[in-house]
């Protein structure tokens, strides 16, 4: 309703405002009585554990957790086979020069040949 059309009453106009306290009172204690049935009595008559909705939140949280650390193991363990591949192609480079003698592998003349 625009503001001209209003009444000038201060009466007329509680009573249009009035309206709204009681819908509002409704919904809240609607909302209360949901969360009292979805929250405590339903899960009371199954006999699973009360506040289901912050359990959730809960289970979520710690299955994120989980899944966040099972990601940084697997990073891990990534890098360790490849460290371990490295290591073994090192043993191999060994062996295999370990192996042809000392006249087929160049000696190292010193620091003053490198500068």
């Amino acid at each position: 309703m625009p503001w001209a059309a209003m009444p000038q009453n201060s009466t007329e106009r509680k009573d249009r405002h009035m309206v709204l306290l009681p819908l509002l009172e409704l919904a809240a204690v609607a909302i209360v009585f949901l969360t009292l049935v979805t929250q405590i009595v339903m899960p009371a008559l199954r006999g699973t554990p009360l506040f289901p909705f912050r359990r959730t939140e809960r289970h979520l949280s710690s299955d994120l957790e989980r899944a966040h650390e099972a990601v940084l193991e697997e990073a891990l363990r990534t890098k360790i086979e490849k460290r371990l591949g490295e290591a073994e192609r090192l043993r191999q480079r060994r062996r295999v020069v370990g192996n042809t003698g000392p006249a087929d592998v160049p000696q190292a003349s010193g620091a003053t040949e490198d500068r």
